[in-house]
């Protein structure tokens, strides 16, 4: 099974997926409004936002394993942390830098 390291890039695109899927359901709700609409709609609308719902899950996941890999760090050296915690070194270390302020 291929490990897959947590990114910025990679967090990004799922929140930008998500944006993309709640568009979506945006654009039918504008079509075709809130009242009676045909079974085809309401069901797109409801995968849709399902969809993005999944999606921002994933990303907010992600980034909350980040978060943890910056508080590791303080105690196991940013290395070990990214290796306990599956994230990118370059990730963490730009997250430590962004909170640390430096």
């Amino acid at each position: 099974m291929k490990t897959i390291k947590i990114t910025a890039d990679e967090i990004a695109q799922l929140r930008k997926a998500a944006a993309t899927y709640e568009a979506r359901a945006d654009n039918l709700l504008s079509i075709h409004g809130h009242g009676v609409r045909p079974s085809w709609v309401s069901a797109e609308i409801a995968a849709h936002g399902s969809r993005a719902d999944n999606l921002s899950h994933a990303a907010d996941e992600m980034q909350a394993e980040v978060n943890r890999a910056v508080a590791s760090a303080e105690v196991l050296g940013p290395i070990a942390a990214a290796a306990c915690h599956n994230v990118c070194l370059t990730l963490l270390h730009e997250t430590i830098n962004t909170t640390k302020g430096n």
